[in-house]
C-alpha cells in the first residue's frame, strides 16, 4: 500500500484569521447550549468575503440567546432590525430541549455585513479572533450600539 506525505507545512494549519474590519456573510446558525444549560448559543455560521487573503475564512461568534445588545447589534450590521418585541427576527425551527436539531428560518441567512475582529487571550494562553464591534447597516437606525462586544 503507498504511503502518502505531506510537506510538514500543510500540517499545521492556516493562521488564524487576525484583527481588522472584514466583510462577512452568514451561512447559518449551529445552535447548543451554553456551558451551565441555562441558555443557548446560536453560533452564527459566518464567512469572511470580498478580501483578498482571507475570503472564506470562518469567523467565530457565539451570540448567547441572553446577550441582546449582541443580537441586535449582529442584526443591523446585515441590515436587518429586531421584532418589535425585542426578539431575534426569523425562528429556530426543531425540539425545545435540543438546540441542536434547531434550524433557522428567517431574513438573515446570506445578508451581508462588517464586522471589527480583535484579538483577546484565550484559555490555553494564546490569543483567539473575536468580533469587537458590528457596524450597523440599518438605515436612520438610532439605537446605541456597542463600541467593544469583546471581554
Amino acid at each position: 500500500m503507498p504511503k502518502i506525505h505531506a510537506p510538514k507545512e500543510s500540517t499545521e494549519g492556516k493562521p488564524q484569521l487576525g484583527a481588522g474590519v472584514f466583510q462577512f456573510r452568514v451561512d447559518g446558525f449551529k445552535p447548543k447550549k451554553s456551558k451551565d444549560g441555562k441558555s443557548t448559543n446560536l453560533n452564527p455560521q459566518m464567512r469572511v468575503i470580498n478580501h483578498p487573503t482571507n475570503n472564506d475564512a470562518p469567523i467565530f461568534e457565539n451570540m448567547n440567546s441572553q446577550a441582546g445588545w449582541v443580537q441586535q447589534d449582529f442584526c443591523h450590521a446585515l441590515g436587518v432590525e429586531m421584532e418589535s418585541d425585542g426578539a431575534f427576527p426569523g425562528e429556530f425551527v426543531g425540539p425545545d430541549d435540543d438546540p441542536t436539531k434547531w434550524t433557522y428560518a428567517g431574513p438573515l441567512v446570506g445578508r451581508t455585513g462588517t464586522v471589527e475582529l480583535t484579538q483577546v487571550p484565550n484559555l490555553k494562553g494564546g490569543l483567539r479572533t473575536t468580533p469587537k464591534k458590528y457596524f450597523c447597516a440599518v438605515p436612520g437606525c438610532t439605537a446605541r450600539h456597542s463600541e467593544s462586544l469583546a471581554g
